[in-house]
Order: structure tokens, then C-alpha cells, then sequence
């Protein structure tokens, strides 16, 4: 099998419900008529794994000099024989079976106690949950065999996202479970028809945008690109490697390689995949060894936002428990502006493009990624929320504006857990539990409007405009909160509820939300931007 080669992506195309199964090179077969519209394997995650992969892949072959180079490619698709040709260079590289050199596989790894091939999906209990007998949700052994395909699949989201496996297994490079944010066009509102080749070439960066990555570009063999064709740099405690920038070239990134695995692939049988149905070569176990590629230093990942510590390190952020919002919008689009006390930076392709459209492309960002608890996954998440393209000037007084509207809403939010806080319990109560259940209902209640209001700030600034409407977001986010408190405070039994105590915490709710560090922060009464 060759991932260049191979039909083994599964694909969804625009006017057929059936699915498919092409090689990259075939991505944009028929495109004019029935474009090719999506990854389709089973699960979220297996299909956004190769959605990055196929990224990495076609910024490694097609790299576009200039700006003008990446339009071209964007508003008419290379023919299926032009990305035939560009992959081609590479297809020897891309080998999944057979001996010597496999793809996103350990060179050297023999002799290893097989693992059941299920164990490469990022939510399979793992050991301990085995041996407390606590798999109530994911059951053991669902997959005691994956088709090829969708092996290769996990394969790849596990080493872009692996999460910690215990004593040497190594996390990503973004640590386990990242947020990717990748760019994707808006059906809506752009002029060109939506298409799986536009959404991965909006995530191409040109020539100059890569040699501004973390790694070092001088490093062109291609061994310091796609880690698999030479013995694994491993990092074991006295005798192994440390993987700094100035290890790798920049596209690593994409390709990197942090847990040793080797398929075990000799006298497959081919039945149908339990997870795709598919007849295919089922794969049922692998081997794997501690110690492999260990990332270190300031690598920047160009699909994730990085938050930054005091001493100016860049870290990934990572999915929460409570899901992808519009809370979190400022960090994925325009990242936080200037004097917020946390300093984030959008991922480095979403920055690309605002440097580069301004209003020439109309994109949403697509997040998704693991919720990741060490090494239990909690819950995989995924959102798309509108990008908006400014000059750089108006972009910071936009971030600035939406800023405040999220301050002001994290505050009314905090209000609100409290306020129901104390209508259910007294004074000096000690309560355990989970009450996050209350502020998921307040953002998500509230999104529709904050992005109206975004929205407006953003046709003012367009015209020139400095004066938002604050005002009508607070009693917004006032009525909602009060709408919520009695929902949750005020429905219960009233054998066992406290009339007084509801009154009082409904109260101090208004007279919170009301109070002078929320409408500083929204410049009600100055209304300046």
C-alpha cells in the first residue's frame, strides 16, 4: 500500500450520498461538476487526521511561491494529472507496508509483544481502565481488527495527537489531544462553491509564510521532513535525544513521529472492516516500543493558536471540557489584543490570511480536536465560527471590541453560577459537584447575539464607525442570566426550596451584573470604542 498512490481515503462528493475511495492525486477529479466535499470515515477524528495530513502533504509537494500563485490554485484546482505529477517525486516515501522505510512507522522495530490494532484510536480505554473494569462508555474490544484504510487513518491521528501512554510513550508535538484550527470556506457567503481542495489549500502557506516557522529550513534532506526513513531519533533517559527546532525542518510538523510503532502487516486477511464495512486487508495488532521522538523547545505548530507563558514560551492550547464557543473566538481568529493580560496568537495559517485577503476569501475556522484528561479522552469537540478580514488597524480595534464583549460575558456567566449557587444551598454549605451544566447554557444562549453584535462592530469599522452599541449586549446578557437563573433556581420542589433565599440570590444577580467593572469594561457610559 502507498498513501500516494492508494485509493484509501474514503470521500463524500457534493451530489452523490455514496461514498468513495480515491488517492490524494484524485482530489480534484471532477471538480467543476461534483467536487469532492469531505473526508468520510465513521468518526470526527479519523477524518480530520487525514484532512491535516492531506495539508502537510500538499504544502511538502506544492509549495506556492507567491500570493498570486496560492489565488491561482484556489479559483481554478491544479487537473488530477498536475497533482499526480507534484506527488508523485514522492511517492517512494510514502510506503505503508512492505520492508525498509514505512510511513509514520519505526525503521528499526521488530520483537515487540503484538497490541491489539484498536489501541491506536486515541478514546480506546486503556490499561488501567481495563484492570478496574471502568470501561462503562467506550468498551474493550470493539475493534479487533481495522481495514487498512482505516488503520492508516488512526496511525495518523495518533501521531499528530497522541495523548500520554505511560512511562516513555511520548505525547505530539502539541502535547496530547491539540486544537487545530484550520480555515474553511464560507458556503454562505464566498463568490467560488466550496470544496475539499479548497479547504486544504486555504491552509497551504506560501513560500516566505514557512520559512517563518519554527525549524530550521536549511535542514533539506528528506529525512529531517518525514522522520521514517531513517532510524528514529530516540529519546531515552541516558542515551537518547532531546527534538528541538533546530533538529528538523519546518515541515515536520505535519509528519512528526513521536511514539515507535510498526504494523504488523504479513498474511492479512480481507474481510470487511468493522468501522468503514469496507472489504479490505483487516489489520489486528501492531508493535510498539517506548522513547521515540521527544519534542522539545519553541515549536509552533501553523494550525494551532499558542497561548504564551511569562517568560514569552509558546504553548498550544489545548479543547476544554464545555466545548469550542464563541468564548473562545477572539484567540482562534484575531488572538488577544494589545494589553490583555493573557497573550495568545492565532494559528499561524489564520494569521496568514488576515495578513494577506482582507476581505478577498470568506472563510469560517474550523476547530476541533480531543478533550483530553493525561491519557482519557473526555470528549471530542468541533465548531466553525466565522472569520472577519480587516487591515491590521481595524483588526485591533476589532479584537479590542470583542474583548469586551466575552469579558463582560464571562463575568455575567460567573454571576450566574454563583446566583443559582445560592438559591440552592445556604451559607458556608460545602458542595461538591459539577455546576458547569449552568454557565454551558448561558454561552450557548447567548452566542446568536454576541456574534450580531460582532457583526456590526465589524460593518462600523468597515465604514469608518467608533461608537458600538454596549448597552443592548449587557441587558442581554442580563435577561438571559435572569431567564436561566429562574429556570434552573426557581423550578424545583417547593417542599425543599427556600423562598427568601431565591429572592435574595435573584437580586444580587441584577446588581452584579450591573455593577461598575463590567460596564467599564464595556465603556457603557463613555461609549468609545
Amino acid at each position: 500500500m502507498n498513501l500516494i498512490n492508494t485509493p484509501w481515503i474514503p470521500v463524500r462528493r457534493q451530489k452523490s450520498r455514496q461514498t468513495e475511495y480515491i488517492c490524494p492525486w484524485q482530489l480534484t477529479e471532477g471538480h467543476e461538476d461534483n467536487p469532492i466535499v469531505a473526508i468520510d470515515f465513521p468518526r470526527p477524528d479519523l477524518s480530520s487526521g487525514v484532512v491535516v495530513f492531506l495539508i502537510g502533504l500538499f504544502q511538502l509537494a506544492m509549495t506556492p511561491g507567491s500570493d498570486r500563485a496560492w489565488h491561482r490554485k484556489y479559483e481554478i484546482p491544479p487537473s488530477a494529472d498536475d497533482l499526480k505529477a507534484a506527488l508523485g517525486q514522492f511517492s517512494d516515501h510514502f510506503k505503508i507496508d512492505g520492508d525498509g522505510a514505512r510511513c509514520f512507522q519505526d525503521l528499526e522495530l521488530a520483537g515487540e509483544d503484538p497490541r491489539p490494532i484498536g489501541s491506536l484510536l486515541i478514546d480506546e480505554p486503556g490499561g488501567q481502565t481495563l484492570r478496574r473494569n471502568t470501561d462503562l462508555f467506550i468498551k474493550r474490544e470493539q475493534f479487533p481488527g481495522l481495514g487498512l484504510s482505516a488503520t492508516v487513518a488512526a496511525l495518523i491521528t495518533m501521531q499528530s495527537s497522541a495523548p500520554a501512554g505511560g512511562k516513555g510513550h511520548r505525547t505530539s508535538m502539541r502535547g496530547g489531544g491539540p486544537l487545530n484550527t484550520l480555515l474553511v470556506p464560507d458556503p454562505r457567503n464566498d463568490e467560488l462553491s466550496p470544496s475539499l481542495w479548497r479547504t486544504i489549500w486555504l491552509n497551504v502557506l506560501n513560500r516566505s509564510e514557512v520559512e517563518t516557522l519554527s525549524g530550521n529550513t536549511q535542514l533539506t534532506e528528506p529525512e529531517y521532513t518525514l522522520p521514517w526513513l531513517v532510524p528514529a531519533r530516540t529519546s531515552e533517559p541516558k542515551s537518547g535525544k532531546d527534538t528541538f527546532p533546530e533538529h528538523a525542518h519546518p515541515l515536520q510538523m505535519f509528519f512528526a513521529m513521536p511514539r515507535r510503532i510498526r504494523l504488523n502487516l504479513e498474511d492479512l486477511q480481507i474481510r470487511p472492516c468493522p468501522l468503514t464495512l469496507r472489504e479490505e486487508p483487516l489489520v489486528e495488532t501492531f508493535q510498539t516500543r517506548s522513547y521515540g521522538v521527544n519534542y522539545q523547545g519553541a515549536w509552533q505548530h501553523p494550525l494551532s493558536p499558542h497561548r504564551y507563558d511569562k517568560d514569552g514560551f509558546p504553548i498550544p492550547l489545548h479543547p476544554q471540557p464545555g466545548g469550542i464557543g464563541y468564548r473562545h473566538w477572539l484567540h482562534l481568529t484575531l488572538g488577544s489584543p494589545a494589553g490583555a493580560k493573557e497573550k495568545v496568537q492565532a494559528a499561524a495559517v489564520v494569521r496568514a490570511a488576515q495578513n494577506q485577503w482582507k476581505d478577498k476569501r470568506k472563510t469560517l475556522v474550523w476547530s476541533f480536536g480531543f478533550d483530553m484528561d493525561n491519557m482519557k479522552a473526555r470528549g471530542w469537540y468541533e465548531s466553525t465560527m466565522p472569520v472577519l478580514h480587516l487591515d491590521a488597524d481595524s483588526n485591533e480595534l476589532l479584537a479590542a471590541r470583542a474583548h469586551a464583549l466575552i469579558d463582560s460575558a464571562l463575568q455575567v456567566s460567573a454571576n450566574l453560577r454563583q446566583a443559582v449557587r445560592k438559591a440552592w444551598f445556604s451559607d458556608g454549605a460545602t458542595v461538591s459537584g459539577d455546576l458547569s451544566f449552568i454557565t454551558q447554557g448561558f454561552w450557548q444562549q447567548t452566542e446568536v447575539a454576541f456574534f450580531d453584535h460582532l457583526n456590526r462592530d465589524y460593518a462600523a469599522l468597515k465604514q469608518g464607525s467608533a461608537k458600538p452599541d454596549r448597552r443592548g449586549w449587557l441587558n442581554h446578557l442580563n435577561s438571559e442570566s435572569l431567564r436561566l437563573f429562574d429556570h434552573f433556581a426557581a423550578n424545583g420542589n417547593i417542599a425543599f426550596e427556600n423562598p427568601k433565599r431565591i429572592a435574595v440570590a435573584r437580586r444580587d444577580l441584577v446588581k452584579f451584573n450591573h455593577k461598575k467593572s463590567i460596564k467599564d469594561g464595556l465603556r457603557i457610559r463613555s461609549q468609545a470604542a
